[in-house]
């Protein structure tokens, strides 16, 4: 990617086929972030219990449609830590720019909170989307972590059923190694509401762009059989 931080939407800038970062069975990569306040902190600091962390976007219509069923398991496993870290606009507009100061991508954290009532624990990746990248660089993708450091689990999207699913035997040191999930799509009332967030020009590179999604979920469809 030549371009992280993108002005605006294009299929380019993803490979759904191409899932690069710790995989089931392999340790996590300790970063930093920074939490809602601009404190950095470690993603190791957080494994006193099992953690499951989400990517999202306040522009992430996928990461959106996700939040009541992701908040109703927070309230099933509580002996389990729920993060949501903050990536990189997925659709940027005139209304949520691409991000160019870190306290921009902070106070934008601070508005998804308020914006989706969003209760997990929120971290931020820094400017160059170092976490992101090293972990895969996908939109929506989901990491499962025992407090041992070790990926149990992950999902290319985030696939709440299966997520309940494998918490329900975390217990049992289970590594599960499935990690494509074709993406349930947003209803249009929540699909609006994220790309609202980017404003018109997020809404219009979305509608010139999904004849290259579909392509790119076919070919990773097929990249996975």
């Amino acid at each position: 990617m030549t371009d992280y931080n993108y002005k605006n939407f294009k299929t380019k800038f993803y490979d759904l086929a191409n899932f690069p970062g710790p995989k089931a069975g392999e340790k996590l990569i300790d970063l930093h972030l920074y939490d809602i306040n601009g404190k950095q902190v470690m993603l190791s600091g957080f494994l006193d219990k099992p953690i499951v962390l989400e990517t999202g976007s306040i522009t992430c219509p996928m990461y959106a449609k996700c939040i009541p069923k992701m908040e109703n398991l927070k309230d099933k496993f509580p002996n389990v830590g729920f993060l949501l870290i903050y990536v990189r606009e997925a659709h940027p507009g005139e209304r949520t720019t691409e991000h160019r100061t870190l306290k921009q991508k902070i106070n934008l954290a601070t508005k998804t909170k308020k914006l989706y009532g969003e209760n997990r624990v929120i971290l931020i990746d820094n400017l160059n989307g170092d976490f992101h990248l090293q972990y895969g660089g996908l939109p929506d993708m989901l990491y499962i972590i025992n407090t041992e450091g070790t990926v149990v689990f992950r999902g290319d999207w985030n696939n709440p059923a299966k997520v309940s699913e494998v918490l329900s035997t975390l217990n049992k040191n289970r590594i599960i190694t499935e990690e494509h999930f074709e993406p349930a799509k947003p209803n249009p009332f929540i699909m609006l509401k994220a790309l609202s967030q980017g404003g018109f020009i997020a809404i219009w590179d979305l509608i010139k762009g999904i004849p290259g999604l579909l392509k790119l979920h076919k070919k990773a469809n097929e990249a996975y059989k």
